[in-house]
């Protein structure tokens, strides 16, 4: 087949180009200088898969790309901004465009000059900061006032009274040096959010822009946007899928682990289905399109993700978890002051005023749930709003809703018979080597066999799993399993499992037999769910007694209720809350919306396909097993640790200028200076780290 792809020529562009080296383009175009319009470009080319970074600088129209010239070249990178900005180019919403736009110091550096000109040199310039500082804090006096009238205070109550003691103090560097460092955390928060997007959601935050189209006889590059359902397309080894589909011929590769959460690699087969996202690891991909842009599974679930990492403004604060801490430091604060001026002086109030108990935790906060979003969308499990890890950590009872997880069975190895002189732990050794990257229900059951007879397991050289048998080479041997009668694809068995054919150079040295397990997979995944803290665990069932009971006994739950349509599971649900026990509902939230609203988190497993549209649950989980969750109950109750370590450590420096006011004669620009390293302690992640270390020592803490 003929290809038209080709990496190296790059088109006329209106783009300029700056400067460009692989892995480094500069380019210039008048459209970035509209700042809203510039954050939207940026927004799109970072969604682009190969992109490491893109920061756009209107004050220039200039753009600068990092990216990885193996995965995109710079000729594609052009049309991607030309596509941008034609009038009538067809765009998709990138799934990082909810993120926070670009943060100006223009205002900020003009008055940290300016004030730190008129007190070190020029003191003529001191009345224009004054005003400038007044001017820019018109919006905090409106509401100042606003709360003074309804007789409440808050952030702007505080920040009010402030610039009026740097009025009457004329300490304006320190105030303005206060509003400076409070752009630049906004700015190092906004980038800190963009670089863990990239290194945690990069399969759901960004996608493959390009798609080879098969036009007869040749290879057509095109945008994924433009593919239609029925186009063919062909996606090479180590290229992300840019669109879904099926399987259209042959056997392949492909790791899907990001977008189905499976443990390994999923062997494919024609007929199967092919996410946007994935990977193919083996094998040239030839995938007829089902969906395109907007459609992908991937894409929705990237929306979801980045909406869920990109925290709520708030006018005052960071965040709305910073406001609410800042919030309940104001009164006291206030106080404390006001003592400060009686006992001291208007310099040492301004030093109590100044600490900042609301940047820190905002910060914290927000960096903190972006990375366990993205751990737990690494196992597969959507978390959609950042409070449901509080929830999860907090809930007394686990309703599980009677989806068919809960019932599937594993595997375990029945027999093994070696031929040929072969010893059965070698065989079970190179079996389960040779399954061991696999998604697939007998590469834990032939690990398990090894580990039950103490046989180590070794990695062997790349597996060649194209086909419908895998081969590996054992020291010049090649060795092949196949399953009888052939089969290839990791889909769950309705009957026994066949037997696993093991040949040498095309002679059989043996056969491994499986069989189902006596018990179900969730039955462990609730023993080590309960490990992490005193919990009740229930069984809701729509089906009748003589089939609930024995499934409740298997799973070894503390209770269970039988015959409940949707109502009734509604009100078990409402039950155990007006008993004041906190409720996490597991079950199917497209098909049971209501019990997943009556409970207070909700964590939907069961679909088919997710639709979040439909879905009310705060999580959403991909895989089809039960395996994840006793590790995102173990991460809740981290994830609660660690906010609560960055809310405390953020006092230690307040707290400490505080006194400093009292007892070391502290000014305003030293507590600025200390409560801002107090931030960058947070900022470099040394409450979690001090946490992790405190958990490592005492698991009792934990």
């Amino acid at each position: 087949m003929n290809s038209t792809f080709d990496r190296s020529s790059a088109p006329a562009s209106a783009w300029r180009i700056a400067s460009a080296i692989p892995g480094r383009l500069r380019v210039r175009h008048e459209a970035i200088r509209d700042a809203g319009r510039a954050h939207r470009i940026e927004a799109e080319i970072a969604s682009t898969h190969g992109v490491i970074s893109a920061h756009a600088r209107p004050l220039t129209s200039g753009l600068l790309i990092r990216y990885d010239p193996s995965a995109i070249a710079e000729r594609q990178l052009l049309r991607i901004l030309e596509e941008w900005t034609a009038p009538t180019a067809a765009k998709v919403v990138a799934p990082d465009d909810s993120a926070i736009p670009p943060v100006s110091f223009t205002i900020a550096n003009g008055t940290l000059v300016l004030a730190a000109a008129g007190e070190l040199a020029v003191p003529a310039l001191l009345p224009p900061t004054a005003l400038l500082l007044v001017f820019n804090s018109r919006k905090t006096l409106r509401e100042a006032w606003r709360e003074a009238r309804s007789r409440r205070i808050g952030l702007p109550t505080l920040f009010a009274t402030i610039l009026m003691g740097t009025l009457l103090s004329g300490q304006f560097l320190a105030a303005a040096l206060m509003a400076w460092t409070y752009q630049f955390w906004r700015h190092r928060h906004r980038l800190a959010q963009h670089r863990l997007r990239r290194e945690l959601l990069p399969s759901m935050t960004q996608r493959s822009r390009f798609a080879r189209l098969c036009v007869a006889d040749a290879e057509v590059e095109v945008l994924a946007e433009r593919l239609r359902p029925g186009d063919r397309i062909v996606v090479e080894e180590g290229e992300m899928v840019p669109a879904d589909g099926w399987l259209a011929g042959g056997f392949a590769v492909v790791d899907e682990r990001l977008v189905r959460g499976v443990a390994g690699l999923s062997r494919k087969e024609a007929g199967d289905p092919i996410h946007a996202g994935s990977f193919a690891r083996q094998g040239r991909l030839f995938v007829e399109v089902t969906g395109q842009g907007g459609a992908s599974r991937a894409l929705r679930l990237g929306r979801e993700l980045a909406a869920a990492a990109t925290p709520p403004p708030a006018p005052f604060a960071l965040n709305v978890h910073g406001e609410e801490i800042g919030r309940k430091a104001v009164g006291p604060t206030l106080a404390i002051a006001g003592l400060g001026l009686a006992v001291g002086d208007l310099a040492a109030a301004g030093a109590i005023l100044r600490p900042d108990y609301a940047t820190g935790p905002g910060l914290g906060v927000s960096l903190e749930s972006l990375r366990d979003i993205g751990e737990s969308a690494r196992e597969g499990v959507v978390v959609r709003d950042p409070s449901a890890f509080r929830r999860i950590a907090e809930a007394d009872v686990f309703l599980f809703d009677h989806v068919p997880t809960l019932g599937r069975e594993g595997l375990e190895v029945r027999s093994v018979e070696p031929l040929d002189g072969v010893a059965e732990d070698d065989l079970l050794r190179l079996a389960a080597s040779a399954f061991a990257g696999l998604a697939d229900d007998r590469a834990p059951a032939l690990s398990a066999a090894c580990a039950s007879r103490r046989i180590i397991v070794r990695r062997q050289p790349r597996a060649d799993y194209r086909g419908p048998e895998i081969a590996i080479d054992d020291g010049g041997l090649r060795l092949t399993f196949r399953d009888r009668p052939a089969r290839s694809s990791a889909t769950a068995y309705v009957e026994t499992p066949p037997e696993l054919l093991v040949s040498a150079e095309g002679r059989p040295v043996g056969r491994i037999a499986f069989d189902r397990s006596t018990r179900p997979k969730a039955t462990e995944a609730l023993r080590a769910l309960r490990d992490h803290g005193p919990i009740a665990i229930g069984l809701l069932s729509g089906r009748a007694e003589a089939e609930a009971g024995p499934i409740a006994e298997a799973l070894e739950v503390d209770f269970h209720l039988a015959n409940l349509d949707a109502s009734g599971k509604v009100e078990a649900v409402r039950a155990c809350r007006r008993r004041g026990l906190k409720v996490a509902y597991i079950g199917d939230g497209q098909r049971d919306p209501e019990a997943a609203r009556a409970a207070d988190v909700a964590i939907s497993i069961g679909f088919d396909e997710p639709d979040p549209a439909r879905d009310p649950s705060a999580v959403l989980v991909l895989r089809s097993d039960l395996a994840w969750i006793a590790g995102l109950r173990e991460r809740s109750r981290e994830h609660l640790a660690c906010l609560r370590a960055v809310n405390q450590f953020v006092l230690i420096p307040n707290l400490f200028c505080i006194a400093g006011a009292f007892f070391l004669g502290f000014t305003s620009l030293s507590s600025v200076v200390v409560t801002n390293l107090g931030t960058l302690a947070v900022y470099t992640g040394l409450p979690r780290r001090r946490k992790r270390r405190t958990s490592a020592i005492d698991p009792a803490r934990r």
